[in-house]
């Protein structure tokens, strides 16, 4: 399933006479920074996971001085013989103040989810490193997109959670206790489902995050993610329900809800000791790379379907050795885009399945030598 080809529109600073079509397994993006490779990257992640890794608002898409954008994708299917069975169209329309539409085979779809089971694709950015170090939400809502590339029912039931948690919000600030207990049971109902299946993914996953993080690198041997429900996981729904009420007096005195799979913590465990509280920059970065491999590594073993890789930036601090052994870890894949400083080694990881283009002030066309 890899991109035959893409175009954008009035898409940040992207030209619009841009039109690529990739015909390589590996597609090398060279150019010095802010030009556009990152903003190619996103757009690719845009059209396949309908949603940007930058931010959440849907206007920043559009160039300064526009009032729209739109973003074309061409996919191409194959069967288990190589042969080019069938192509998919997508295309993600966005209209100030910052309306968004998607469309499949030029018909809109309501839930991006039928656009994420369908292009499987994973980012790897400088900015993963705050799945480690950075703020528990980053790691909630690492494992929460992890669930969801291969289980829609999950998205769904996460979703409503929050719904439900918003609605409960509301009632708490507005000190409207008399509607609590429907609010409450909903909660912990759509709660417990939630955190029962972030306790068996972690399982199952840690195995993957293992393989690959010793693939990389034996300083990390040991290294573990341990997840920690606000809630005791096999508590009963009435039980929870009554720890929930004993929170009341402080919800009420904030005015938020206080407890609930939108609390819960994710840590990285080495050896007994909280990982990002030691770990140097450098093993930071390759705890960070790993788990990205290893969440590649694991929707692939349940849904067996090929994602697309986005790798920005995330080889340049690493020595060749390391460079290697992570390019060794990473799953299959049916297309991989990787950025590149003009003075970095790219053409050494070339192959026989690799483009090259050069980025230029938006302007993005097969590299030549003496362009660099």
């Amino acid at each position: 399933m890899p991109l035959a080809g893409i175009k954008t529109y009035n898409f940040r600073n992207l030209n619009n006479e841009n039109v690529l079509n990739f015909n390589a397994k590996d597609i090398f993006l060279i150019g010095r920074n802010g030009q556009g490779k990152t903003n190619l990257i996103e757009s690719v992640y845009i059209i396949s996971f309908g949603s940007s890794f930058r931010t959440r608002l849907n206007n920043r898409f559009i160039t300064r001085g526009k009032d729209s954008s739109f973003i074309f994708g061409s996919f191409v299917f194959y069967d288990d013989k190589g042969n080019a069975i069938s192509t998919r169209e997508t295309e993600i329309k966005i209209k100030k103040p910052g309306t968004k539409k998607i469309y499949i085979d030029k018909k809109i779809i309501r839930d991006r989810s039928e656009l994420i089971e369908n292009f499987p694709c994973i980012i790897f950015s400088h900015e993963d490193i705050d799945l480690v170090v950075g703020y528990q939400d980053k790691r909630r809502r690492f494992f929460d997109q992890t669930i969801s590339l291969y289980d829609k029912v999950y998205l769904k039931i996460l979703r409503e959670y929050y719904r439900v948690l918003k609605n409960r919000n509301l009632i708490l600030a507005e000190n409207k206790i008399s509607l609590l207990d429907i609010y409450n049971k909903q909660l912990v109902s759509l709660g417990r489902e939630i955190q029962r299946r972030r306790y068996k993914t972690v399982g199952e996953f840690n195995t993957v995050f293992y393989k690959v993080l010793s693939n990389i690198t034996d300083d990390l041997s040991g290294l573990v993610i341990e997840y920690k429900p606000s809630w005791d996981i096999d508590a009963s729904e009435t039980e929870i329900i009554s720890y929930v009420e004993t929170k009341l007096g402080k919800e009420l005195m904030y005015g938020f809800s206080i407890t609930g799979p939108h609390k819960d913590t994710f840590l990285f465990n080495l050896r007994g000791n909280n990982f990002a509280h030691y770990a140097s920059t450098g093993q930071l970065r390759l705890c960070s790379l790993a788990l990205k491999a290893a969440q590649s590594h694991y929707v692939y073993s349940i849904v067996k379907r090929k994602p697309i890789l986005l790798l920005d930036d995330v080889l340049l601090e690493m020595d060749k050795e390391k460079k290697i052994s992570f390019l060794q870890s990473l799953p299959l894949y049916d297309q991989a885009f990787f950025t590149f400083l003009p003075d970095e080694d790219f053409l050494s990881y070339t192959g026989d399945h690799t483009e090259i283009y050069s980025v230029e002030n938006g302007n993005i066309e097969l590299w030549k030598k003496q362009a660099i």
